[in-house]
């Protein structure tokens, strides 16, 4: 007995076949309005062997799902029956945390992605810069070289001194 691998379907029908393989032969129902009415007959099984086969063709039933499993197919893939299987209802569990893998793993890359993008475009706004303090610094040095002040300041009374220059001692 399985016990704590049966899925409510499987529970519901043991149920249903215990109940019906409990009840006497005078008040056992039919199926369907197709299928024939219970038959006395002098070999009739007893309640406990009418249990026992219920049980019997109830875990039968994994059985014939194994072999559904065995005749897959690339039409049985692609027509979805593939999901309906014994086999992947069983790991749901497995199949859902590789697609939450995959998610993660495909969100990952295009997080990485933005970030080598901006990283990229920081590194370029980096050297552009870079060009303007040296182009800024040039021009600075150029205005603050002895001739062009002088040049900038002539319409000003400060005159270049004639005189040399000379150093007081200590």
């Amino acid at each position: 007995m399985k016990g704590q691998d049966e899925t409510p379907a499987q529970s519901d029908a043991m149920e249903r076949l215990l109940e019906r393989a409990a009840q006497p032969e005078s008040e056992a129902v039919a199926d369907g309005p197709d299928a024939p009415a219970a038959e006395p007959s002098a070999s009739a099984p007893s309640g406990d062997e009418k249990a026992r086969e219920a049980f019997r063709q109830l875990t039968d039933l994994d059985e014939e799902e194994n072999d559904e499993e065995r005749r897959m197919t690339f039409r049985t893939i692609m027509g979805g029956d593939v999901l309906g299987s014994h086999w992947f209802r069983r790991q749901m569990g497995y199949v859902l945390l590789l697609v939450v893998l995959a998610v993660l793993y495909v969100s990952n890359r295009y997080a990485c992605q933005r970030e080598e993008i901006r990283r990229e475009d920081l590194a370029d706004s980096l050297v552009d810069r870079k060009f303007k303090y040296l182009t800024i610094s040039s021009e600075l040095t150029e205005f603050s070289m002895r001739s062009n002040v002088e040049d900038n300041v002539s319409d000003t009374t400060l005159r270049t001194s004639v005189e040399s220059s000379y150093y007081l001692p200590n």
